[in-house]
């Protein structure tokens, strides 16, 4: 049997690695990290401002094309305001009160044709009588269904007492061949009743005269005709809705200023209108503060969350001159 001895190698201690090769320790690893995520958030921190106020951006680019367009339809209805019936039942503007949206009523004649003017038809019908809440109209000259009950379709007439101009359809009643009577919300008088256009702007869904409240939807514009017969939300984010005006005398009213409303009130005296919306974006973070926005006798709107912009339209009535 030949024993063969181990190599002594193998029984010496191994060298110690070079300085170099010895790996990093905990704390050096802690370090090292601690820079790269330094590092990271400098780097990330402009894409983040960058991408918040692309979003601010947006955000205010989409309110100001809504605010454009729903300026652009409350322009186009003022235009047409007074056409085919008295001038006195051209438009009516009801004062919302300090802090509070203002509304706007007008005569809806989209249904009169240049051929029913020639004739003599207009878009309007006499009151026979005016009790309390209930309207009767005389119905030959115009159709019993332009008017609608139990929806939002509003009636105008053409009464100079602002608080007796304008209400809401509750229920109509056609049951006779001559006259139609109509159930409103509120009391009106005057001696001529057309129907209307009604815009109205809910800020925090207590606005009974802005329904409907069932929706949710609070911050929008709402417009009612003969056609809709209810509150269709025309845009969202808008905040407030004011209307000033002046007369033919150079006098403002509602303009924050002057008095407020004018009384009494005859749109055939008034040649120019100041209708503004203001917008209020949805709640944003790192918002920058802005300028109190306010429009005419509105509240005044500021905070740290949201971006707020006025908009206003110059809009003079073309029929309602003599």
């Amino acid at each position: 049997m030949t024993y063969t001895p181990l190599p002594l190698h193998w029984f010496q201690p191994r060298e110690r690695r070079a300085a170099g090769d010895a790996g990093y320790s905990i704390v050096e690893l802690m370090v090292a990290l601690v820079i790269t995520m330094l590092a990271v958030a400098a780097i990330s921190t402009p894409f983040t401002a960058q991408y918040a106020g692309y979003n601010r951006q947006s955000e205010v680019q989409r309110l100001q094309e809504t605010a454009q367009s729903s300026l652009l339809m409350v322009q186009r209805d003022l235009m047409m305001a007074g056409y085919g019936v008295d001038k006195r039942l051209a438009f009516h503007v009801e004062d919302g009160g300090t802090g509070r949206p203002d509304r706007l009523v007008m005569n809806d004649g989209t249904f009169i044709d240049e051929t029913e003017l020639l004739q003599g038809i207009y878009g309007q019908a006499p009151i026979v009588t005016s009790a309390e809440v209930t309207l009767t109209l005389d119905s030959l000259n115009l159709d019993p269904n332009e008017f609608a009950g139990g929806a939002w379709q509003y009636v105008i007439t053409d009464s100079d007492d602002g608080s007796q101009k304008s209400a809401r359809i509750l229920l109509d009643d056609d049951t006779t061949t001559t006259t139609l009577t109509l159930t409103l919300d509120r009391a009106v008088a005057g001696s001529a009743a057309a129907p209307a256009i009604y815009y109205c702007v809910d800020q925090d869904g207590t606005n009974t005269r802005c329904g409907p409240t069932d929706d949710g939807l609070t911050q929008v514009l709402r417009r009612s005709d003969r056609l809709s017969r209810d509150l269709q939300a025309l845009a969202g984010g808008i905040v407030d809705f004011q209307i000033a005006y002046r007369d033919t005398g150079s006098t403002w009213y509602c303009d924050g200023i002057g008095s407020c409303p004018a009384a009494p009130f005859d749109p055939q005296t008034i040649d120019l209108l100041r209708v503004t919306l203001v917008t209020g974006s949805k709640a944003m973070r790192d918002q920058v503060k802005g300028i109190p926005v306010q429009a005419e006798n509105g509240a005044a709107w500021s905070d740290d969350s949201h971006v707020y912009r006025a908009y206003t339209t110059l809009i003079r009535p073309r029929n309602t001159s003599f």
